[in-house]
């Protein structure tokens, strides 16, 4: 009788266990951020008319936070985390209808330029038009969000904070 209620027990704890680990696993599935994750453009990606920022609560209180790198870093690596896939949810054309293969390569390009510095706020003084917009998906099921003109990106890490920078060269 000692046995078997002991392995129940064993059983209760192992299962606890792996529920309890499995965000951590989760995180351990996949590739790393700093290569380039799947890149997708499906039928529910469409044009806009104009894609504008949402004032950014914790960008407004973010006490001026900026990073400054000595050497350049790619743009991808800053999430942090396990990224599933990148999946561009809204998208602006200059040039009329842009087939998924163009938004997919503007989309890897920014991702995988390289930046020397991000500040929790937008530095720069000169206008944009933003043209992509993309949901980051992460393996243990959360979403960040991805914003770019080919030059300046907005994104958000897998901690929740909101990042901007320029990509260093401006890409085309």
């Amino acid at each position: 009788m000692m046995n078997v209620l002991g392995s129940r027990y064993a059983v209760v704890i192992v299962m606890a266990a792996a529920f309890l680990i499995s965000p951590v696993l989760a995180q351990t599935v996949g590739q790393p951020s700093n290569t380039s994750p799947p890149i997708l453009v499906d039928n529910a990606a469409r044009q806009a008319a104009d894609i504008v920022l949402p004032f950014r609560p914790n960008a407004a209180h973010c006490d001026g936070q900026y990073r400054w790198l000595n050497s350049p870093m790619q743009v991808g690596a800053l999430v942090g985390g396990w990224i599933k896939d990148v999946r561009v949810i809204r998208y602006r054309s200059r040039e009329g209808h842009l087939k998924e293969t163009e938004i997919r390569d503007q989309v890897r390009k920014v991702w995988q330029g390289t930046f020397q510095s991000a500040s929790c706020y937008i530095p720069w003084a000169e206008g944009n038009i933003w043209t992509v917009e993309a949901v980051v998906e992460f393996y243990d099921g959360k979403q960040t969000t991805f914003v770019t003109d080919g030059s300046h990106v907005e994104l958000q890490d897998y901690g929740g904070q909101y990042w901007y920078m320029r990509a260093l060269p401006a890409v085309q």
